[in-house]
């Protein structure tokens, strides 16, 4: 594209560059040259002298409504002197903001005005490849999201199933063995007895661990509603929880005055709950969980428990890892499961330590500030 109404720039330049494969048409005027912008062109050749400040404002705004990805080459010839820098430096500035701009000085020798074009169209290439690349991007990521949320109808099709269809026939299992052991326990044999109740217990562990598959489940769709929290008097308030149900273990709660942090109320609270329900859980009889924050600001819930041995720690998080015994330490393996998907959807990150068997264990988690 040449725009060089003045002189025989125009006529040349097109030859000169036509004779080395480049496809280059002149134009008459600054009007005309902004109608071929519109259309597209790979780059535009411009004397200044054209370039006057009513011209300047019409290329400007010709520019400016180009594509987000666009960003045309404009080469403009100069023609030197003391005048002339002025009036290049004049146009320059009034261009650069809007464009990607360039000057050559005449006299121009050919090889230099074909470099600088073939240059300016490479430019102009990538910025198309890339924009075909953007756009067969955000398609797949189209077609990724249908496929996404496609398998997550799927899955809240399958956890209404777990939730309806499974629970009939587990409920069905307790019922029909507790009415055997009631109607006919006189005359079953104690064996009969043991096994009716180990069929009832494990049908009732069952739908627990269903209840806790589902919860996992919908952590991981909850929305998140993050506000300041007073998590000392969460803690507080987990603790009596705790201590009421009788699942506090008679262990004592030492609780940091004055801890703050960001995150949904509930879901933070689901957090402590779970990490001071297993610290009562795994220490002795008034034994000690501690609830605070460290110098580096992340929290944490100690216990005098039994501790673990380092190289699993990671593993707890895990659904269904379980570093104890189930029948001394009964559980689902579920709850820590829950504590990490709650954490890392606050962007926060949880992790565990322990000096190994007897010594007790640390949960630290991080909250966004």
């Amino acid at each position: 594209m040449v725009c060089a109404p003045h002189g025989r720039d125009a006529a040349l330049i097109t030859d000169t560059l036509c004779k080395e494969g480049v496809v280059a048409r002149p134009v008459g005027s600054v009007e005309q040259l902004c109608e071929e912008i519109a259309k597209g062109v790979g780059t535009v050749v411009v004397a200044e002298e054209a370039l006057d400040s009513e011209n300047r404002f019409r290329l400007s705004i010709a520019l400016q409504g180009q594509e987000p990805w666009s960003d045309l080459p404009i080469i403009i010839l100069t023609t030197g002197g003391e005048v002339g820098v002025q009036r290049t430096w004049t146009a320059l500035r009034s261009l650069e903001v809007v464009a990607n701009v360039s000057l050559l000085e005449r006299p121009l020798r050919a090889m230099t005005l074909v470099s600088a074009v073939q240059v300016s169209l490479r430019s102009r290439e990538r910025q198309y490849q890339v924009r075909s690349m953007n756009a067969e991007l955000e398609h797949r990521v189209l077609e990724r999201t249908a496929e996404l949320q496609r398998l997550i109808s799927e899955a809240e099709g399958f956890s209404y199933t777990i939730s309806h269809d499974l629970r009939g026939p587990l409920r069905a299992i307790v019922s029909s063995s507790h009415i055997l052991l009631e109607d006919y326990g006189e005359v079953l044999p104690e064996e009969g007895k043991s096994e009716l109740q180990i069929q009832a217990n494990a049908a009732n562990n069952m739908a627990t661990l269903i209840d806790d598959l589902l919860h996992l489940s919908r952590l991981s769709r909850e929305e998140i509603r993050p506000s300041e929290l007073d998590l000392s008097a969460i803690a507080s308030n987990v603790a009596n929880q705790l201590t009421k149900e009788h699942q506090s273990n008679a262990c004592r709660f030492t609780i940091q005055e004055g801890v703050i942090g960001c995150g949904d109320p509930i879901l933070i609270r689901i957090v402590l709950l779970n990490l001071m329900q297993n610290a009562c859980k795994f220490s002795p009889q008034e034994g000690e969980v501690v609830f605070g924050q460290d110098e580096k600001r992340n929290y944490f819930v100690r216990d005098s428990g039994i501790g673990f041995e380092q190289r699993y720690a990671d593993k707890m998080f895990l659904p269904f890892e379980r570093l104890v015994n189930a029948a001394e330490y009964p559980g689902t393996g579920i709850g820590l499961a829950n504590v990490r998907r709650i954490v890392e959807r606050h962007g926060g990150r949880i992790w565990a330590q322990s000096k190994g068997l007897g010594s007790g264990a640390s949960f630290f988690f991080s909250l966004p500030k």
